[in-house]
């Protein structure tokens, strides 16, 4: 491809060799690859290759852990699709923005609501009626972050009543795990266990194999409480092995991990797994 100056081919190659490394784990090559390959789409203004090499690497930044530089990628990659009009991938940008920022401290969360919020205007307007689901759940648990449960409630049932009305099953699952998750936040441990066991069920028929794990990882969390630790255990293990190398799960799990350990008395582990949560 070089011999026939194919520039946007090289770039492409490229990139396919930063997502390869990135698989591998091999951050540091990836990142060189994501680079250069970011180089020659802006040397040949290729905007759809620069969105598309901006958006990888801010899922880059995400599965290590740089969240600030994630939210810069994707702030990069909103300003040149409005340059020429390109609301889904707009409103993309905006969701991938907000489920960072829900990550970070609480002016973090609260700025998840207003990306999610410009999102799903979008897409309403799009009649893009997956999409809205999407948002209104991300909204919904973006409120129970900042524990207006209430507020929580509503927008995940929101979302529910659309998955419903499109039969996106997998969907209905997820957004019953968030209730699960916003009954755990106010303590009602068997309500959300209840939730729990109904998407793990959903999850369970349509064969999803990562979806089961999240409501195992979920389901630990109840057993962590009535201190089956053992059990717990398992889950979590279940968990680190599936999420290897995703920064953005792996957080969750380690601290789930040291408590489990602690509790044990696995004093080594506990330690090991605090370290690797800090870090």
């Amino acid at each position: 491809r070089e011999e026939i100056g194919d520039e946007k081919g090289i770039a492409g190659v490229l990139l396919n060799i930063a997502g390869n490394y990135q698989l591998q784990e091999n951050f540091d090559e990836a990142f060189i690859y994501f680079n250069k390959s970011l180089i020659i789409y802006k040397e040949i203004e290729n905007r759809k290759g620069i969105t598309r090499c901006l958006t990888d690497i801010g899922k880059f930044y995400c599965k290590i852990g740089d969240l600030n530089r994630a939210i810069e990628s994707y702030k990069k990659v909103v300003n040149i699709l409005q340059e020429y009009n390109d609301p889904i991938g707009i409103s993309n940008a905006y969701t991938e923005i907000g489920l960072i920022q829900k990550l970070l401290n609480i002016s973090g969360k609260k700025s998840a609501i207003v990306y999610f919020r410009k999102s799903l205007a979008i897409r309403k307007e799009r009649k893009w009626e997956n999409g809205v689901g999407w948002n209104l759940k991300d909204i919904g648990t973006s409120y129970n972050d900042l524990k207006q449960y209430d507020s929580a409630v509503f927008y995940v049932k929101e979302a529910i009543d659309v998955f419903r009305k499109n039969k996106n099953n997998a969907e209905i699952a997820y957004s019953l795990l968030a209730l699960g998750n916003i009954s755990y936040s106010q303590k009602q441990y068997i309500k959300a266990e209840e939730y729990y066991n109904e998407s793990k069920k959903i999850f369970s028929e349509l064969n999803n194999k990562q979806g089961i794990i999240e409501s195992n990882i979920s389901l630990a969390d109840i057993l962590i409480i009535n201190r089956s630790y053992k059990e717990a255990l398992f889950f979590y293990n279940q968990g680190e092995n599936y999420f290897k190398g995703n920064m953005f799960y792996l957080k969750g799990i380690y601290k789930s991990l040291y408590i489990i350990n602690k509790n044990l008395l696995n004093n080594v582990k506990a330690l090991e797994y605090l370290e690797k949560y800090k870090s």
